[in-house]
């Protein structure tokens, strides 16, 4: 028998990462298709005896993601039936156990239980939920590698669009509301329970204790998987999951910064806390358990010196006291009573919310944090012209390399990395590091597969797209924005995509390649110095949209009626003309891309703005 070039695919991608309201859901859907990607890649090195593995190129305890999509080289005397189907088996086993680990804390305190949580349901419901599919082809020496590769590639396309059809396991249902997360799958959670915290016969604070879900959200076994999905990895055993932390926690990054700087304030938090730990709720805002650590935060805009912040709100207290989520700073969460406040009486809450109003010092959180997407750019390509199993392998190590540095990245800029693994990258990150976090991920990924990729006269770049998002938007919505701002950036490649999307008014585009000078980080930033020094009037973009419409697209006309609306403008307030260097500036500006961009980029650069004022100023 001879050697056999094996690729397996595992899905559903999208089902999996799409399906979320929570960073709960969106986390665990990624974490758990790499955990049975990585289970599926060991059951298949295992049978070839070892080295076997192509894509990803090693396992370890230090293993980043792992993506959805193996490749192997089979040695002689391995059967590619054999293979495959131990990779199925490891698969569905790691499924199970994940599943049976979760459902066994769903309702565990609950008394009726049984008639309350349908595990028999839940249970076929995630044993329907994963699709593998394997092709395998005969491979000579090293040198027919490229064609091996290339006739599996054709075959696994043509296997993907042959379905399997079988009858569903899942038992039949009548009266059960669908799935908060998709609308597809039967609610696992019998309806006599929600009506049971109508009644007042259950508490809410018990719902979502037990069963994790609030008072009108019903969620199928798949998304119980997913919300209740444990913190270690049962893979690797007691290795910690990351911190995780809420989107409030991301948007209220900037006023931890402002926090960490002001004389007295560390005093006036604590205050806080306490008197939120007397009445009884602050365990319902720890960070979920992990690795909790601070970060360097720089400034971008105003040059001011950088500082450490801690990466939970009061982890500089005491220890052993918990570090806790920033959604304590906005008073909204305060009145969600489902939120740990619920016999929290009308007193304590507004002796709370004043406590609150004390430790911002007046001001208002910034409401809003960055949904990243970024995604290699032309990798097939890449893959087909370094066309020996050496170099893939290479290329397949350059790649894990990414996905560690891309992980420290995000951590290192305050946020939250969900998922990194070959060349994508998804991560939660605060406004005030958003724009110098996408930068780096740029530059990583051209260092880390720069060797790899050396012999290519078109090598692989990375775009980003970067989505503004508010802290109280559904994830499902929130990443359908960040999907869109990826596509954005995919227009031209090598590209950043910026999408804000205002909790009422028009979203706000701004894109531009990373070999441009300069970038659209260093754009957006100059711009906000422009309007925080008032060089630049408030009104100046929609200035720019409404003198698009007027005369088109002359460029020449458009800078000399912005010219003209600038010096008026100034001179009405009582100001200097704006500085030639800055107005040759904004005329460059219109030049290079036209009025209607740059009136997006101005918006943008506002909206960013706010947040360096918070985390700054």
């Amino acid at each position: 028998m001879s050697r056999h070039l094996l690729i397996v695919c595992i899905g559903p991608v999208q089902y999996l990462i799409a399906s979320a309201r929570r960073c709960q859901d969106l986390w665990f859907g990624s974490y758990l298709l790499s955990a049975l990607a990585r289970e599926t890649a060991r059951a298949v090195d295992d049978v070839a005896g070892g080295q076997s593995l192509v894509f990803p190129a090693a396992l370890g305890n230090d293993k980043p993601s792992v993506a959805n999509k193996i490749v192997a080289v089979l040695p002689d005397g391995v059967a590619p039936e054999r293979a495959g189907n131990a990779g199925r088996t490891a698969m569905e086993r790691a499924l199970r156990n994940y599943a049976e680990d979760a459902f066994t804390r769903v309702g565990a305190n609950d008394s009726r239980r049984a008639e309350r949580f349908d595990e028999e349901l839940a249970r076929a419901q995630v044993d329907e939920l994963m699709e593998l599919q394997w092709v395998a082809v005969p491979v000579g020496g090293d040198a027919d590698y490229a064609r091996a590769r290339g006739d599996a590639e054709a075959l696994l396309a043509r296997r993907k669009h042959t379905r399997d059809w079988h009858s569903s396991r899942a038992p039949a249902r009548t009266g059960r509301r669908k799935s908060a997360l998709d609308g597809q799958w039967e609610s696992a959670l019998d309806e006599s329970l929600f009506a049971d915290v109508e009644a007042g016969r259950l508490a809410v604070e018990d719902l979502r204790r037990d069963y994790h879900v609030r008072r009108r959200e019903r969620l199928c076994g798949i998304g119980l998987l997913k919300r209740v999905g444990e913190t270690t990895d049962l893979v690797f055993g007691e290795r910690p999951r990351p911190a995780f932390r809420s989107t409030s926690h991301l948007a209220a990054g900037p006023t931890l910064v402002r926090l960490a700087r002001e004389a007295g304030a560390r005093e006036r938090v604590d205050h806080y806390l306490d008197e939120i730990d007397r009445l009884g709720v602050i365990d319902r805002h720890r960070i979920a358990r992990g690795d909790v650590r601070g970060y360097e935060a720089v400034d971008p805009v105003f040059g001011t010196a950088a500082i450490r912040v801690e990466a939970g709100l009061g982890a500089w207290r005491a220890p052993g006291r918990p570090a806790l989520d920033g959604r304590l700073l906005y008073e909204a969460r305060l009145r969600d009573r489902e939120d740990g406040f619920l016999h929290v009486s009308d007193e304590e809450l507004r002796g709370l919310e004043r406590r609150l109003r004390e430790v911002l010092g007046g001001r208002t959180p910034v409401p809003y944090y960055g949904l990243l997407i970024a995604d290699g750019d032309r990798m097939g390509k890449a893959i087909d012209a370094l066309a020996d199993l050496d170099a893939h392998r290479r290329l397949s190590t350059a790649l894990e390399d990414f996905a560690r540095e891309a992980t420290k990245l995000v951590e290192g800029a305050g946020g939250c990395p969900v998922y990194a693994g070959g060349d994508d990258v998804l991560a939660l990150l605060p406004l005030h590091t958003a724009l110098d976090a996408a930068t780096e991920l740029a530059q990583a990924f051209a260092r880390t597969t720069g060797h790899a990729c050396s012999t290519l006269a078109e090598k692989p770049t990375l775009s980003v797209g970067l989505a503004v998002v508010h802290h109280l938007q559904p994830m499902n919505e929130a990443r359908a924005v960040a999907v869109r701002a990826e596509r954005l950036a995919k227009r031209e490649r090598n590209s950043l995509g910026i999408i804000v999307a205002p909790r009422s008014g028009a979203e706000l585009q701004a894109t531009g390649t990373w070999g441009e000078a300069p970038a659209l980080p260093a754009r957006i930033y100059r711009h906000a110095r422009l309007f925080d020094e008032g060089r630049l009037p408030g009104g100046l973009a929609y200035d720019l949209e409404r003198a698009s419409d007027l005369v088109g697209c002359d460029g020449d006309l458009l800078a000399s009626l912005v010219g003209t609306e600038l010096t008026r403008s100034r001179a009405g307030r009582g100001a200097e003309p704006l500085a030639g260097e800055d107005r040759a500036w904004l005329k460059d500006r219109i030049t290079a891309v036209g009025a209607r961009a740059l009136s997006g980029e101005l918006q943008i650069a506002r909206v960013f703005l706010s947040a360096y004022r918070e985390a700054w100023r």
